[in-house]
């Protein structure tokens, strides 16, 4: 069979060239043994390089023959012009002014075929030998952004080597951030949150920065984030304890919180610094004077002046410490320096005339506020002290003038509209003055004294019906509310008001409203004898007669009048009360100086007596009648009665002569004289 003999002759070479291939390898492999053993004993680096060079042969063996993916060995990269090698495993750090390139991929795949590399947050998706700049993977992580796969608490960017669309492997980068960068993105932005955050950030990486906490403090003062401020600006102090700086800052804020302890403190460590500085002097004397210390204020003002002297600003706030004080004299006298110095100030003219106002210098403070006007025509405030200094001196009609000019330029001034109603009142001009309480009420509806004063214009004005409008809404739950709540009804003088309010609705003839008025005005306890008076009035004319007399008698009481007690002796002598009626006429009787008035209130008396049967008291009180009245017959006629009904017959014929002399019209005088000659002549024989 010779295709069998064919076959069999053939293994034995196959066999045969097989041997060879493996022994030729097994001589090469321990060629290269012998050679990396020689070559690790004399000449370790060279054996590293055929270390390396055997596993690049194996692992480009494998990567072409058995198409496994090509291994990564080192990235070769330039930055800042000097050559580097990043390998698995390394951190590659970027700053903000790094610049590389990625100039070569060392790997399996030895033609760089399908390998690509890819810095994220820079470039493209291939990012090989393309130019590249830390500062926006600086920027990105300073703003916060984060690689696309969102995995916060990771590096946020790294160096993808991939082959085809595999990672081979992953170079971590690592952005260094510097104070610097954080100050960069502070100027770039306006927004002031921005900022105070990046600031905050840089003085974490670098807290002994004075000049990022200086700004940091500055835009916490500008967002009115006064705590913060002051914290950053005592840190600053606490490094830089003579930061001259850094305290006036800090009394700035202090002063704007109205922080007068600290401004104090402040202050004095300023003076300490700079025992010449007056304007640390200055705020530390506002200070003072904010917390009512107003000599330490002065002794303060003053110590400022012994380092210039000749400062119209210290002589005119000295002026006015000493103002404030109450010590007019010394403010004038330095007003009057600080206007030496600058003679054309209008502010200093005015403080001025204030002072010679509140010090009783009237003449002074009209020649200074005069002078004002003339430069500053349309000065209020100069016209409203000048009327305020007119009416100091009674002038009265200049007062008025003054206040009319100066609301023209500021008619929303409440103060001076208010003194314009007084002036008006003192004038007697109460329909000018009802005018302005009446604008001053609408714009404070809640305030009781001002429509007091509304209501008493008009009532001295006569215009009785506008008053009781207004007095009711002073006490009733007609009166204005404020803020939804109870009604305001806070008037000292709510007694006169229901007096005014009666004595109103008496002339409006409305007596019932009045009457009730009245009594409302006593039981708030006005102690005004008139509103008794007035209230018996009141009583009369509704016809109450007994209700008028009580009113009467407490009026008497309290103040008693010849009218009054002629009224009640009236009508205790038409009520029967004799007795009454006769204590009236007693005082009477002390109280007039009238001869005439004398002599009718005993004969009143008299007469009284003889209706009670008192003959003995009639008589005394017809004789003490002719004491004062010896001409009058009627009261002759009543004596002579009297002796008449006592059987003293020849007295009454006297009596009844006298009547008849005196007046010749009472023919009953005539009998009666005839009447009693017979009973005399009875008299006699019996």
């Amino acid at each position: 069979m010779p295709y069998e003999k064919q076959i069999k002759k053939k293994i034995p070479r196959v066999l045969r060239a097989g041997l060879y291939f493996i022994g030729l390898i097994m001589a090469i492999c321990l060629l290269a043994l012998a050679i990396y053993l020689f070559l690790a004993l004399f000449s370790p680096p060279q054996a590293k390089d055929l270390e390396y060079l055997a596993t690049r042969t194996k692992n480009a063996f494998q990567h072409y023959i058995l198409k496994e993916k090509p291994r990564f060995y080192r990235l070769l990269m330039e930055k800042n012009g000097q050559d580097l090698e990043l390998r698995e495993g390394d951190r590659f750090e970027v700053f903000y002014r790094d610049e590389f390139v990625i100039k070569e991929i060392v790997s399996d795949a030895i033609t760089g075929k399908g390998i690509t590399v890819d810095v994220e947050g820079l470039g493209t998706e291939n990012d090989y030998q393309a130019p590249l700049r830390g500062i926006e993977l600086v920027d990105q992580t300073i703003k916060g952004r984060l690689a696309e796969s969102g995995r916060r608490g990771a590096t946020p960017f790294r160096i993808l080597v991939r082959y085809g669309q595999d990672v081979i492997v992953q170079i971590p980068v690592a952005v260094k951030l510097t104070p610097q960068d954080w100050l960069r993105h502070a100027r770039a932005t306006d927004n002031e949150m921005e900022q105070i955050d990046f600031l905050k950030k840089a003085l974490a990486m670098n807290p002994l920065d004075t000049s990022v906490r200086k700004t940091l403090a500055g835009l916490y003062e500008k967002r009115k984030m006064m705590t913060e401020a002051i914290a950053q600006y005592r840190e600053l102090i606490g490094q830089q304890p003579r930061d001259v700086g850094a305290w006036q800052d800090l009394t700035r804020i202090y002063l704007e919180l109205k922080d007068y302890e600290e401004v104090v403190r402040t202050s004095e460590a300023l003076v300490r610094l700079n025992p010449r500085d007056n304007n640390a002097r200055l705020n530390m004397a506002t200070a003072y004077e904010s917390l009512g210390k107003r000599e330490k204020a002065i002794d303060t003002y003053q110590e400022a002046l012994k380092n210039d002297p000749a400062n119209p600003e210290i002589h005119y706030r000295l002026g006015d410490a000493y103002e404030k004080a109450g010590s007019f004299g010394k403010a004038i006298e330095h007003y009057r320096e600080a206007l030496s110095k600058r003679p054309q100030d209008h502010n200093i003219m005015m403080a001025l005339a204030e002072a010679s106002l509140k010090g009783g210098k009237q003449d002074e403070a009209i020649k200074w506020l005069e002078e004002v006007v003339k430069v500053q025509p349309r000065s209020a405030a100069a016209f409203a002290n000048l009327g305020a200094a007119y009416g100091a001196k009674g002038m009265v009609k200049e007062e008025i003038n003054a206040y009319r000019k100066s609301l023209g330029f500021s008619p929303d001034d409440q103060t001076v509209r208010f003194n314009l109603a007084v002036a008006y009142e003192k004038s007697k001009m109460d329909k000018e003055a009802a005018v302005e309480y009446r604008k001053l009420w609408e714009k404070k509806p809640d305030d009781p004294e001002i429509l007091e004063r509304l209501a008493n214009a008009f009532f001295r004005d006569k215009n009785y019906k506008q008053a009781v409008e207004y007095y009711d809404k002073l006490v009733s739950d007609k009166s204005p509310k404020k803020n939804g709540g109870k009604p305001v009804n806070k008037s000292r003088n709510k007694g006169r008001i229901y007096a005014n309010m009666a004595y109103a609705f008496g002339e409006l003839k409305e007596y019932r409203k009045s009457a009730r008025n009245y009594e409302l005005a006593l039981e708030q306890g006005v102690k005004d004898p008139i509103i008794h008076y007035n209230l018996g009035v009141t009583y009369e004319e509704m016809k109450n007669k007994k209700d008028a007399m009580k009113a009467y008698e407490r009026y008497a009481e309290l103040q008693p009048t010849l009218e009054v007690l002629e009224k009640l002796a009236r009508y205790y002598e038409d009520n029967v009360q004799f007795d009454n009626a006769i204590k009236a006429y007693l005082r009477l009787e002390k109280m007039t100086t009238s001869s005439d008035g004398k002599a009718f209130y005993f004969f009143n008396m008299g007469d009284i007596s003889a209706k009670q049967g008192s003959l003995d008291k009639a008589i005394e009180y017809y004789r003490n009648s002719l004491k004062y009245n010896s001409k009058e017959g009627e009261v002759y006629f009543r004596l002579a009665e009297a002796y008449e009904k006592k059987k003293m017959y020849q007295e009454a014929r006297q009596n009844y002569t006298k009547a008849l002399e005196y007046d010749p019209s009472l023919e009953q005088a005539k009998k009666k004289i005839y009447d009693m000659g017979i009973l005399l002549t009875k008299q006699k024989f019996n």
